[in-house]
């Protein structure tokens, strides 16, 4: 039962996904079924986890939440509306909240971290790896509604004088499991100056230089400009990769 109904919440649409999806953990949580209900909360979308929580009270929230695998707990966390990720924060305490935000994409993580009360938000960073801290600081003095609002500052860049050869064995060295489909060429001063396409830089000869494969004139926005106008005419698809630039750093816009 537990498998075919995982597959049917696979292949229905996001309505009738949620309406079986909260069926089927009510039957589950009524029965006290920990295990059925572990497989098929985290096999979930975190946005559609969080929308089936907002159906229990408190107590009921922080028992299902329990059974999440961290990475998947980050996902609901950041996709709560305020009042209940407040309540959830206070709940799980500091160390867990600490880790849970170390999962989450650094604009995510700002943002739940906005949104605790004063001084809490210090709390929880000085319990981060600092590395990563240090990321979510520098957004969370941006307004959310801001472009810098959105960004982080995971992405990927290569130097316009590099060859080929040495951007591929880069690139190997340090993308991870996100999905990569374009890298921003940064010129001497370590400002935007184009990008380029993973085409262009696998059918490129190897000694060909980053600067000769450049697509000039990227889509770019400052940090302090309002979300509402940050989007060109023409670009509904180049605007999920647009980057947020400034005199100093570049951003990579990581979200819609």
């Amino acid at each position: 039962m537990e498998n075919q109904t995982t597959e049917t919440l696979t292949a229905a649409s996001l309505e009738e996904r949620r309406s079986v999806l909260q069926e089927t953990v009510a039957e589950l949580f009524a029965a006290g079924d920990k295990r059925g209900l572990r497989l098929i909360l985290n096999s979930q979308h975190p946005a559609d986890l969080a929308d089936m929580l907002h159906q229990y009270d408190d107590d009921q929230q922080h028992q299902l939440f329990e059974l999440l695998a961290e990475s998947v707990a980050a996902g609901v966390l950041s996709e709560l509306n305020t009042p209940a990720m407040l309540d959830m924060a206070e709940s799980i305490g500091n160390q867990q909240l600490s880790d849970l935000v170390g999962e989450m994409a650094p604009d995510d993580a700002a943002d739940v971290l906005g949104e605790l009360p004063e001084g809490e938000s210090d709390k929880i960073l000085e319990l981060m790896d600092r590395e990563e801290a240090d990321l979510v600081r520098e957004l969370l003095v941006h307004e959310e509604d801001t472009g810098g609002g959105i960004m982080t500052s995971r992405l990927l860049a290569v130097r316009e004088e590099m060859n080929v050869d040495t951007a591929i064995s880069y690139l190997r060295e340090w993308a991870d499991e996100d999905q990569v489909f374009n890298i921003y060429a940064l010129d001497e001063q370590e400002r935007l100056s184009g990008i380029v396409s993973l085409r262009s830089l696998v059918l490129a000869r190897p000694d060909a230089l980053i600067r000769d494969i450049t697509q000039r004139d990227p889509i770019a926005v400052a940090p302090d400009m309002d979300q509402g106008r940050k989007e060109p005419s023409g670009a509904s698809m180049a605007k999920r990769r647009s980057p947020i630039s400034s005199a100093t750093t570049i951003w990579w816009r990581y979200r819609s």
